[in-house]
């Protein structure tokens, strides 16, 4: 009975570890061969590349940035970019010290030829504590509530998929953010941009993962708790 109980035991032991190797690969197809295009100066000319509906992109690059200010759309003519700040990154950990103090900013890419449909989507990820997005002038996502002080953010994580509509190829994307209660300020993750269906099936996986991963440490926990009573 004790030999029948740890074959099983570790037959499941192994198959989890199997897919959990499998992943990085099955994650990594969509976009083989396809090198993306990366913003400079606040600018992202995507010329060509959703041509392959399953790609989304990673908006990474130069972005437009405003400290110690939440610019509104419509408002970039009354300003000029304090700064080019590369995405993902921190804007607290320059080399310079010249933003250690900021705790709230605002961010801008105009994203040119994207080629996407009339109708695609914009996923967000990790950004710390709070954020605003708006796409051409239209708040599209938000997680908790950006303030100029401590008392007036409500900081919250939540990735999540919205629809973009638009009927011209250029994309302007203005991103709020403020954070008084993480040790980082900025974008750990860049928001992504693609089709819908490529974004839902990244987000699709992004849950699959997290709950096999809990799988995992319940089986795992199981296995051991096997090993002790046998």
């Amino acid at each position: 009975m004790r030999q029948v109980i740890l074959k099983f035991l570790k037959s499941k032991y192994l198959v989890f570890i199997c897919l959990i190797g499998l992943l990085p690969v099955l994650s990594s197809c969509s976009n083989e061969g396809i090198t993306p295009p990366r913003a400079s100066e606040g600018v992202l000319d995507a010329g060509g590349y959703f041509s392959n509906q399953s790609v989304f992109l990673y908006l990474d690059g130069e972005w437009e940035f405003y400290p110690s200010r939440f610019v509104m759309p419509g408002e970039f003519h009354l300003f000029e970019p304090d700064a080019f700040l590369t995405v993902p990154g921190y804007w607290n950990q320059r080399s310079n010290g010249k933003y250690r103090d900021v705790h709230y900013a605002t961010y801008r890419l105009r994203v040119v030829n994207h080629g996407l449909p009339s109708v695609a989507s914009l996923r967000n990820n990790e950004i710390f504590s709070a954020f605003r997005l708006f796409v051409n002038g239209r708040e599209l996502l938000n997680n908790g509530v950006v303030g100029t002080s401590r008392e007036e953010e409500v900081p919250v994580f939540q990735p999540s998929v919205r629809s973009v509509f638009s009927a011209v190829d250029t994309l302007e994307l203005v991103l709020h953010v403020s954070n008084f209660h993480h040790v980082n300020s900025g974008i750990f993750e860049s928001p992504q941009l693609g089709t819908h269906y490529s974004l839902w099936n990244k987000q699709l996986f992004n849950v699959g993962f997290s709950f096999l991963v809990l799988g995992g440490l319940l089986i795992m926990a199981l296995y051991h708790m096997g090993l002790f009573f046998v």
